[in-house]
């Protein structure tokens, strides 16, 4: 999603232009002034082309290239942005610029004076150097750019932040809103459910072979032969090469792991602080060993399966030759999967789907899968059969068909049911009355429950009548509420006030979550607008 792609970018910048320009430089300096080629391929061609719109104005070919340009002269200065920007990216970042000048915003010379002088790159002595940036010019000439195109890209980031900032990066949330989301929030609602649930109409449901016939002849999309694979693994288990990963457990190993790795030995720490080596040397000698062991398996395993992916890529049919007799020199059992289900949960006793997607794909790459570590082993597979996914045959998921119809018509029944007893319910004037009528209701069951937004919550399964009730006045009747198991009938019975007696200490905290709210809202807009206002042509997508 854009807002995903917008967000990213802002935090790329976030902390130039909202962190008092702190941030510590990775990426060395005199790198970015290395003279080179400067600019994107496929430049000069074709610039006038229109390539999509962008809130009704047409974007070019130019327009995108004059971005990526922009975007490789901020990479050069020492941006985190990247180079080599495609042109999908050039267009939301084109376009997030057009976005924020339709809502009035623009950025002076003053502001990206200030910027540059801030900027960390061109800071020496904690002072602004006219001299770097004087190199940083120079060179950035030499390497075909220019001062004026560094500017406008600067120009872009800044429009770019005050667009965030527009979009709800400081949301007011006034007392008279804190107090009306929190009377609102924290109502109480007493609620009567009528749950007419499919499995109590599944015996009303005839068995119609010619009904389930045609049922599956109008989903017949939903009913597939998962595709199988079958497959030789062989396996490197961790403990085969305990000898040699006590043999590296020297003190000076085991030290280092300790120093390198405290998230393993939080669980001894005491009043707070970590433990020290010395009283703990039994656990991290332990700890370093097993680690060892891991590390040797998927070793000896990648070890093995470079060997297999050049053997079996030579022996024609007869691969399966050739990776049992590099098993045996390994002394490994080779392990014959039988045919397993795309979607099988384990292979045999491996649970590993990573595994099996491998063996998947292993038919596209050669065979031989890369090493994947289940367990306390590492396995390597020669995938050696794979049955394709197809589409069933009424037969084939003739069982599966006569549960999904019996299931859809005992809803069917109970949906007809429930909607008859709204019916009746709606007739009746006198709200007392009412009530009286609905815990009378028959082929349903009846159930009582309390609930409040802020944090009193319904059971899972009431969560539709739930909804409902908050927009029912009291002994009023919901409409027939579809929900899983059976559809629903809620009555309210009483609704109580919130209690204001937490408001004032639970303010500011809520003015946070308000205002939080708030900014989702306005960019979530902003979101829809720019998916609906911004189109790219698909083919330059793939350029």
């Amino acid at each position: 999603m854009i807002i995903k792609k917008l967000n990213t970018m802002f935090h790329k910048h976030s902390r130039w232009l909202f962190g008092g320009f702190t941030i510590v430089i990775i990426i060395s300096f005199m790198g970015f002034l290395t003279p080179g080629q400067f600019g994107c391929d496929g430049f000069g061609s074709g610039s006038g082309m229109t390539v999509g719109t962008a809130f009704g104005e047409k974007v070019t070919l130019g327009d995108l290239e004059q971005i990526r340009r922009e975007n490789d002269v901020l990479a050069r200065a020492g941006m985190s942005m990247g180079r080599d920007m495609d042109y999908s990216e050039a267009f939301q970042r084109y376009c997030l610029e057009v976005a924020a000048r339709r809502q009035g915003l623009a950025v002076g010379d003053a502001e990206v004076i200030d910027f540059v002088k801030k900027f960390p790159v061109f800071q020496e002595n904690g002072q602004y150097s006219p001299a770097r940036y004087k190199e940083f010019k120079e060179n950035l000439v030499r390497a075909g750019g220019s001062d004026e195109l560094f500017v406008e890209a600067l120009r872009g980031v800044l429009l770019s932040a005050k667009l965030q900032n527009q979009l709800g990066y400081n949301r007011v949330v006034t007392d008279g809103e804190l107090e009306a989301f929190y009377r609102r929030d924290n109502v109480k609602y007493d609620v009567k459910t009528a749950i007419f649930s499919t499995d109590a109409y599944l015996k009303d449901v005839k068995n119609d072979p010619a009904a389930m016939k045609a049922y599956f002849d109008e989903h017949a999309g939903n009913y597939r032969i998962s595709g199988k694979v079958a497959a030789f693994l062989v396996e490197f288990p961790n403990a085969r090469y305990l000898k040699e990963a006590e043999a590296k457990a020297t003190d000076a190993e085991v030290k280092k792991f300790f120093d390198t790795r405290p998230q393993l030995f939080v669980k001894l720490a005491k009043d707070g602080k970590m433990p020290e080596f010395e009283a703990c040397r039994k656990e991290a000698k332990a700890e370093f060993i097993k680690a060892a062991c891991r590390d040797l398996a998927m070793r000896h395993a990648y070890e093995f399966a470079a060997a297999a992916y050049d053997a079996v890529s030579e022996a024609g049919d007869g691969r399966a030759e050739v990776f049992r007799k590099l098993a045996a020199k390994e002394k490994a059992e080779v392990v014959d999967t039988g045919l397993v289900d795309f979607n099988a949960p384990a292979i045999g006793k491996i649970s590993s789907p990573e595994l099996l997607q491998n063996l998947i794909a292993a038919f596209d790459n050669h065979w031989v899968t890369n090493p994947v570590a289940a367990g306390e082993s590492v396995f390597v597979g020669l995938a050696r059969e794979r049955i394709p996914e197809k589409a069933a045959t009424f037969n084939e998921v003739s069982a599966q068909v006569a549960a999904d119809y019996r299931n859809a018509e005992a809803t069917r029944l109970a949906t007809e049911a429930a909607a008859k007893a709204e019916e009746s319910l709606a007739a009746i004037e006198d709200g007392a009355a009412r009530l009286k009528a609905f815990n009378e209701l028959k082929g349903c069951t009846i159930r009582e429950f309390r609930f409040s937004p802020a944090g009193e919550f319904p059971p899972m399964e009431l969560f539709p009548s739930a909804g409902a009730a908050m927009r029912l006045n009291v002994d009023e009747v919901s409409k027939v509420l579809p929900a899983e198991g059976g559809p629903q009938l809620a009555i309210l019975l009483k609704r109580t006030p919130a209690d204001m007696k937490d408001f004032e200490s639970k303010k500011e905290q809520l003015r946070s979550s308000l205002g939080n709210m708030k900014r989702e809202l306005s960019i979530g807009v902003f979101e829809e607008e720019f998916m609906t206002q911004c189109q790219l042509d698909p083919k330059l997508v793939q350029r």
